[in-house]
Parts: C-alpha cells; sequence; structure tokens
C-alpha cells in the first residue's frame, strides 16, 4: 500500500485536495500550497526507472518558502494550528519520528532538505559514484510534503 493511501483515505486523491485549496485560499497561502503540490506532483516520479534526477533536483522549487521564512511568518496561521500526532501516523512507521512536528518545524525543514539537494550536483557531479543516498533523501522530503499535506487536511475538520 502506498504512503498517499496511508496518510489519505483509501482512493483519495491529495493533488485534487490540493488544488481545491488553491482556489479557495488567497495571497500567500494559495503560492505556498501551490509549491507544495507542484514539488509533489515531481518527486511523485522520483523512484521511477530512467528518472534524471539531477533535472528532478533542479526543479525542486522553494521560493515561496524562502519569502515565507525570511518574512517571520508562522507556518501553522498560514495552514495549520496542529501538530502530527501519533494517531496520524500510526501505520506508517517512517512517519513516526515526525510526531509532535508542527507545521512550522515540517515547512522549515523542507526548505533546508530542498537546499542541500540544490547543492549537491555541484558536490557530486557523478550522482552513481557519490557517497549519498540519494533515494532516501528524496524519499524523506516527500514524506514531510506529504504530512504538510495531512496537517492541511486536518485543520480544516
Amino acid at each position: 500500500m502506498s504512503i498517499i493511501n496511508e496518510i489519505f483515505e483509501s482512493g483519495f486523491d491529495f493533488y485534487k485536495f490540493l488544488t481545491a485549496r488553491i482556489n479557495e485560499s488567497k495571497g500567500l497561502k494559495q503560492l505556498l500550497i501551490r509549491e507544495i503540490q507542484y514539488n509533489l506532483t515531481r518527486l511523485k516520479h522520483r523512484n521511477s526507472k530512467g528518472i534524471d534526477k539531477k533535472a528532478l533536483i533542479e526543479n525542486l522549487k522553494n521560493d515561496i518558502l524562502i519569502k515565507v521564512i525570511t518574512g517571520n511568518y508562522k507556518f501553522h496561521k498560514l495552514l495549520s494550528n496542529k501538530e502530527i500526532n501519533p494517531e496520524m501516523v500510526k501505520n506508517i512507521p517512517r512517519a513516526k519520528k515526525y510526531t509532535s512536528w508542527d507545521c512550522n518545524k515540517l515547512m522549515n525543514s523542507i526548505d533546508q532538505k530542498i537546499v542541500a539537494l540544490k547543492d549537491l550536483p555541484k558536490l557530486f557531479p557523478d550522482f552513481n559514484s557519490a557517497p549519498i543516498n540519494l533515494t532516501s533523501r528524496l524519499d524523506n522530503l516527500y514524506l514531510q510534503l506529504l504530512l504538510v499535506t495531512l496537517l492541511i487536511k486536518k485543520s480544516e475538520k
């Protein structure tokens, strides 16, 4: 079972969910949700055979995240005031380490991961011989973006 089905109800299309939130939101919140959706759409192909991981990394976006961070916005005011709780991630062992993380902490971590990933092609021109676990890094970023989407969904209840 995919992680998306673990986080959302079976058959729930989180891309449609995010698109609906974009259409309902205003200003910075709308742009931030759009950026989350954009990155999730790219990262869903992260482990596909033949994917150009350098191109994938180069196309990740964090412009709005940087704008929000440098503007001292509080993410929980933009998205949710909730934290990841054990019930939300009970069926996702990898996500349990994010229990008690709020949107602010998740979004700062996401930004740091994107910045670090964007530096990798400069540091390691050949990913195949690089002493890094790129698959794990991309999977962790994907998981964190899904958890932010979960917080957005939970904040509506």
